[in-house]
């Protein structure tokens, strides 16, 4: 999904809670399966899989078909798998998943729950990187943002790694209205 995400290679999207990184990712998700480009947004049309740490199979199903419906597409099966460990630990399901169901994009939600460790521990976010590439495909990790006081700059939560083994870091950044849920 040209310019966010390059074949075969690990992207990041992190930013605060609420900021919608899970539905980008969801949008992203869409316009892959779908093969529409949205926004500008060029996708190679290919199938994808949710690792999900965070929500249920009915809330990102309800979630897609919200964006489906705002697109005026039919509903895209996007494969929904629900994590109990570490994407290290799970390499060997996971990898069966994207085998078996001809899986070329992955979505990790969150960065958090998927490494199994600390985020700031090297060796885990390394595995976790290792992991992720012995997949073959690409993929889109979400993640919470560090707020650095001494810098002011704002990068992915944990470890340098993060932005080091990532091909892309995107920093996504909600808005809302004044009086707005």
């Amino acid at each position: 999904l040209w310019p966010f995400i390059e074949a075969s290679e690990p992207s990041i999207f992190f930013g605060d809670g609420g900021s919608g990184k899970t539905m980008l990712a969801l949008l992203q998700a869409v316009c892959i399966t779908s093969g529409i480009s949205i926004a500008g947004l060029l996708p190679i049309q290919a199938k994808v899989m949710l690792v999900d740490y965070e929500a249920d199979r009915d809330t990102i199903e309800r979630r897609i078909r919200k964006i489906c419906r705002g697109l005026n597409i039919e509903y895209q099966t996007i494969l929904y798998y629900r994590a109990g460990t570490s994407v290290a630990k799970d390499a060997a399901s996971i990898q069966a998943n994207i085998r078996n169901h001809g899986i070329q994009h992955l979505i990790v939600d969150s960065a958090m729950l998927a490494v199994g460790g600390s985020l700031e521990n090297t060796e885990s976010v390394g595995l976790y990187f290792a992991a992720l590439r012995s997949f073959g495909v690409s993929s889109s990790t979400i993640a919470h943002v560090a707020k650095n006081s001494l810098t002011n700059k704002r990068t992915p939560f944990g470890s340098a790694f993060w932005t080091n083994l990532s091909r892309s870091v995107w920093e996504v950044l909600g808005e809302q209205d004044e009086g707005s849920n």
